[in-house]
Order: structure tokens, then C-alpha cells, then sequence
């Protein structure tokens, strides 16, 4: 029996099946999830946007102190040059958390898109954009702004000098860009893989559990 799942009105497995609203239906699963045993089980399922958050943020951490040391920043560093980096990783965290839950971890649970690469493929996106574009961008124009401020002299003051400066610093940075772009994309793509297999090894337990109850309740019917 079918506990959960797409209502095909013409399929015999959803015979006895209802509609109810997307978030009604979230909700209860939500709800499953948080109460599970074995928690193992569930455990990706109740994390999985703290754990694509995290990962977001390293890029953050590391860039905020690679342009610094580039710019000549980290000599004579004081506490409070920090806080023109302060927003960057918890922005970094929020855009992958909430994207990830509402884009990829729930349409999972809920079975909204048939199609897994598509998921795979947002989910990739969204990791990409929050651990990679977001935190190399908003931290080497941070860092261009402090410059700015404290009148260092690698400061460019125009466009062309903006652009040789760019493609020097970034020319610096290539091999840790792409290794933390692999990271991404590696946790993305186990995210979504291992998020599939929990879900299905749950709602296969759940519903057999649920056809193990039946049948007890069968069998003291008939005594």
C-alpha cells in the first residue's frame, strides 16, 4: 500500500489515496522525520540545509583572509577591520540554507520533480552560487572598499586599473577557486543523492510498518 505519494486517480496502488495541500503534507512529513527511529535515518533529511549552509560559508572564511593577505592587509591587522567582512558568510549561509530547503530538500521529500538530474542540477546551482559567486564577490569588493578607505595604494583609480588588479588577484586565486568549486559541487551532489536514498529507506519503512500494524489488527479481528 501506498502511504504517500503522487494521487494518480487511474492508478490502483493510490486507490484509497486523498489530496491534501502542499504545505499540510510537508508539515506531516516534517513531523515523521523529526521523530524517527533509527535518527540516523532521518538525520540528512532534518540537516541537510545546515549542512549545504556550512559548506557555503567556507569560501567566505577563506577569501576574507586570501585578499587581505594579497592586498597587504594582514600587516598591522587590527579586530575591527573585520567588520567589512562580517555579512559575508552568514549571507552566504541564509541564501544556501533557505534556497536548498525550499528548492531541493523539500521538493525531494514531497516528489514535486520527477525528473532527479534536473534537482541535481539546481542544487548545484544554488551551492555554486552561495559557496562560490557570492563569497569571492562580496569579499574582494569588501576588501577593495577597506582599501579604499584607508587609502592603500593597491586601491585602483580607475577602470583599467580595476580590471589589470582583477585579473592579477584572480589569476592568484585560480587553483583554490576551483578546488573550492569542486567542494561545492561534491556536496551538492551528495546532498541530493543521499537525501533520495534516506527518503525512499524511510517511507519503505514507514509503510511497512504500516501493513505489519494492519495485519496485527487484522488477526485480532479475527479471533
Amino acid at each position: 500500500m501506498v502511504l504517500f505519494g503522487k494521487f494518480r486517480p487511474d492508478d490502483p496502488k493510490t486507490e484509497g489515496m486523498f489530496n491534501t495541500a502542499r504545505i499540510s503534507a510537508l508539515e506531516l512529513l516534517n513531523e515523521i522525520f523529526s521523530v524517527w527511529e533509527p535518527s540516523h535515518q532521518t538525520w540528512l533529511l532534518n540537516n541537510s540545509g545546515k549542512v549545504a549552509a556550512t559548506v557555503a560559508m567556507i569560501p567566505a572564511v577563506y577569501f576574507t583572509f586570501r585578499f587581505r593577505r594579497l592586498f597587504g592587509l594582514h600587516i598591522n591587522a587590527k579586530a575591527r577591520d573585520m567588520i567589512y567582512y562580517l555579512p559575508v558568510a552568514p549571507l552566504c549561509g541564509t541564501f544556501a540554507y533557505a534556497l536548498h530547503k525550499a528548492q531541493v530538500r523539500d521538493d525531494i521529500v514531497l516528489q514535486e520533480t520527477e525528473c532527479s538530474v534536473c534537482v541535481d542540477v539546481r542544487s548545484a546551482a544554488i551551492q555554486t552560487t552561495a559557496g562560490i559567486i557570492i563569497p569571492t564577490g562580496m569579499t574582494y569588493f569588501a576588501t577593495l572598499i577597506y582599501a579604499r578607505n584607508n587609502n592603500i595604494r593597491m586601491y585602483p583609480n580607475n577602470f583599467k586599473a580595476f580590471k589589470v588588479l582583477t585579473q592579477g588577484v584572480f589569476a592568484k586565486i585560480y587553483a583554490p577557486l576551483i578546488a573550492l568549486t569542486v567542494i561545492q559541487l561534491g556536496c551538492s551532489a551528495y546532498l541530493v543523492q543521499q537525501l533520495y536514498s534516506d527518503r525512499d529507506t524511510v517511507m519503505g519503512e514507514l509503510e511497512a510498518r504500516y501493513d505489519y500494524e494492519q495485519q496485527l489488527l487484522n488477526q485480532k479481528n479475527l479471533r
